[in-house]
């Protein structure tokens, strides 16, 4: 019983109404006069003839969604579209815009001129904001887009094996016919056959790093010490075994060359790139087997005397 009185307390309970004004505007500024608008809310929908841009209704306060078109009866399809969320609390003035459009309305055919039906279908367009386009032809192989905007747009049609293509533009207030003739071969090449080239590719370079890695590196031949009797000290080998490759064959290229030579000499001797280079000889200099002397912008390497054991 309790329920049922609370019930009725609820019915009693007056709902806050409140007057919501649109100001419809077009991107062109169209005086909508004598158009028909037709404004769907909910389940609702209302249809009347413009007196001017403005509408006026009375609702609940709550959240809506309203979709309205608006048509000027001299077109042969609806001239304008739009939609708008509004949450509404008391009295409000909104402004709303619309967008020109169009109807737009197609066929897939294949070369005989037989209709495709289920034909998969992709749209690119230039202008279109919020639109759901259809992505396969009905079981008759037509296709629809009720409210498109203007503009220009490319579809893309294929069945599975044969792909054709139209260009078409959308007017506003005006029908668009479509036809896509499937004419080219839907070329489709197995993804197996890629991911068998990509794990080739892979096994291939990883087999060359491996092999790499464990092939001994072809370097110069330590030159003969012209300025030692024709032998280089115990120290000076030792720690030319040491070195990396980079490393020994700047060393070998200094001791073939008189114990120095200019830093651009060595990176074209050897080709080792610059920024290379410039990272080996600082490790090197490090190591103190050469020292680094700047004249303007030459730059000589020379073999230090810890290097030669002198």
């Amino acid at each position: 019983m309790k329920r049922l009185y609370f019930f009725i307390v609820l019915l009693l309970i007056p709902l806050t109404y409140a007057n919501l004004e649109f100001d419809f505007q077009t991107p062109m500024g169209v005086d909508l006069s004598n158009h028909i608008m037709t404004l769907k809310f909910g389940n609702e929908f209302q249809k009347i003839s413009l007196g001017s841009n403005l509408y006026e209704l009375t609702l609940p306060d709550g959240t809506y969604h309203f979709e309205v078109i608006i048509d000027n009866p001299s077109t042969p399809t609806p001239d304008y579209f739009g939609k708008k969320d509004i949450i509404l609390k008391s009295m409000a003035k909104e402004t709303f815009l619309i967008l020109p459009i169009g109807y737009v309305q197609g066929t897939i055919q294949d070369l005989k001129g037989n209709l495709v039906s289920k034909a998969e279908l992709q749209f690119s367009c230039y202008m279109t904001k919020d639109v759901i386009f259809p992505t396969q032809t009905d079981k008759t192989g037509f296709f629809i887009i009720p409210n498109m905007p203007e503009g220009k747009c490319i579809v893309i049609a294929n069945d599975g094996k044969i792909v054709g293509r139209s260009e078409f533009e959308v007017k506003r207030g005006n029908p668009t016919e479509i036809k896509v003739i499937l004419n080219e071969p839907l070329e489709k090449k197995p993804l197996i056959w890629l991911y068998i080239l990509v794990i080739v590719i892979i096994f291939l370079i990883l087999f060359n790093l491996k092999k790499r890695k464990g092939a001994s590196p072809k370097l110069r031949e330590i030159p003969e010490d012209t300025n030692n009797n024709g032998n280089y000290n115990n120290n000076t080998e030792t720690i030319l075994k040491t070195l990396f490759e980079k490393e020994k064959e700047v060393v070998l290229y200094l001791l073939e060359n008189n114990y120095h030579s200019s830093q651009s000499k060595i990176r074209h001797a050897i080709k080792i790139p610059r920024t290379s280079l410039s990272r080996v000889i600082q490790k090197l200099e490090r190591k103190n087997l050469i020292s680094i002397e700047k004249h303007g912008k030459l730059v000589t390497i020379k073999l230090t005397d810890f290097f030669l054991g002198k």
